[in-house]
């Protein structure tokens, strides 16, 4: 498959704007396997713009195609950053249940007490 360097580059971005995008999407939603799922694309996608790089640096490609490829790689990078965060937010919001549990726990029992002692004192009746 003899693609050329520019077309493998533009594949690239369309793949980490996608995953920007579904990232957004998927932290709105809460969705730890979503993100997980694009993590491991984004290591892909990383290891492919790692590979276009050495391959760049072989065929001694225009500067001007270099520097976009260092754009591409600081995108990359960035979109890494977002995936850290939607990570630790999702953990954060999974620690805050962890953190109210008694409590949702404690309201929980006293609202089937109630029910239950209702039913109890209609049945005396």
């Amino acid at each position: 498959m003899a693609e050329t360097l520019q077309a493998r580059l533009d594949f690239l971005q369309r793949q980490l704007h996608a995953i920007s995008l579904s990232l957004e999407q998927a932290r709105g939603r809460g969705d730890t396997e979503a993100i997980q799922a694009l993590a491991t694309l984004w290591r892909k996608v990383y290891a492919d713009i790692k590979q276009l790089q050495e391959d760049a640096y072989k065929d001694d490609a225009p500067s001007q195609f270099m520097q976009t490829l260092a754009g591409i790689s600081d995108e990359a990078l960035k979109v890494a950053g977002q995936i850290k965060d939607a990570g630790v937010t999702v953990v954060t919001g999974a620690a805050n249940i962890v953190k109210w549990l008694p409590v949702i726990l404690v309201v929980a029992l006293v609202a089937v007490a109630l029910v239950y002692a209702g039913k109890i004192r209609k049945d005396l009746k």
